[in-house]
């Protein structure tokens, strides 16, 4: 099916579980668990190579994706609801940081041609201009409630840095502990929630 939101009928019907999924995108994308039919591979090996080429060919291709943009062509050629690098954030536009005292190794990166590339991880600055936090909350600890967000961010110029995140399902209480926890050991410059 053209799939159109991460929880569509077919977004449902796989969280759910207990279904066969297939899928055959437009354009060859090497991802892992595409399918769980019993298909041992797709025959296309080369990234973007058409599914059928005598049908649908580079330049039909090339005219629909620009016809319907990047988040409908996603869903209607692709069969995923989103476009593969991000839709208004690209993925290699994300850059990693460490401790300056436990550097991490550069991250590989791949971009929406299906090139891979290492990004290397920055140290973070000793000294931030700006820290602070964000929250989205839900105020319920069911099952189908939605989550409860807290983010730590801080600024160094243009620079900003994701330094800590809370998420989970809580109810008000709950809520309401984790974030004294966080404002609590952000001010004793501990930004850990």
């Amino acid at each position: 099916m053209q799939r159109v939101h991460e929880r569509d009928l077919a977004g449902h019907v796989l969280e759910q579980g207990g279904w066969d999924h297939l899928c055959l995108p437009a354009e060859y994308e090497p991802r892992a668990s595409m399918c769980s039919v019993g298909l041992e591979h797709d025959k296309r090996k080369d990234f973007g190579e058409l599914l059928w080429p005598a049908r649908y060919g580079q330049s039909e291709i090339a005219e629909l994706k620009l016809t319907l943009g990047s988040h409908r062509a996603a869903g209607q050629l692709q069969q995923r609801p989103a476009p593969a690098g991000g839709g208004v954030f690209k993925a290699h536009w994300w850059r990693f940081w460490h401790h300056p005292d436990k550097p991490l190794p550069a991250v590989p990166v791949r971009t929406e041609d299906g090139s891979l590339f290492y990004r290397p991880c920055v140290p973070l600055p000793e000294l931030l201009d700006e820290v602070i936090q964000s929250w989205d909350l839900s105020f319920k600890d069911t099952k189908s409630a939605d989550f409860v967000v807290g983010q730590t961010w801080g600024r160094n110029k243009a620079n900003k840095f994701l330094l800590d995140q809370k998420r989970g399902r809580l109810a008000f209480p709950e809520t309401c502990q984790a974030i004294s926890r966080c404002l609590s050991s952000g001010l004793r410059r501990n930004l850990t929630c």
